[in-house]
């Protein structure tokens, strides 16, 4: 499976686009056994002892595309990794830490 620069714009654009328009819970950093993130129907789970930022670009493309395999997916994911600029990584990581940050503030408060 091939993926053009306009079709990996268009999946980074798409992942940004989720990240801001989803509540902070929506986003759920924790420990995890046996994978390094999961994709639910009302949240993304994502274990931040592993390799973040693909990961968390992962789960964003199978919330975004859930009737893709789980192999066209991470192939998607390496071929986004390998063509994003430092800068577009930057971006997405700053927005989606945010997220996190304010999720994590949350559950602090919560006493969770």
């Amino acid at each position: 499976m091939r993926f053009t620069k306009k079709q990996l714009n268009q999946i980074y654009k798409e992942c940004v686009n989720l990240v801001k328009k989803q509540k902070p819970d929506f986003f759920v950093f924790r420990k995890m056994r046996g994978s390094m993130g999961l994709c639910y129907d009302n949240r993304l789970e994502f274990d931040y002892r592993k390799d973040v930022i693909p990961t968390m670009l992962h789960e964003c493309i199978h919330f975004i595309y859930p009737e893709w395999s789980e192999t066209k997916v991470l192939m998607a994911e390496k071929r986004l990794i390998n063509h994003l600029s430092c800068l577009e990584i930057a971006e997405f990581l700053k927005i989606l830490s945010n997220k996190i940050y304010r999720s994590e503030i949350k559950k602090h408060e919560k006493g969770i």
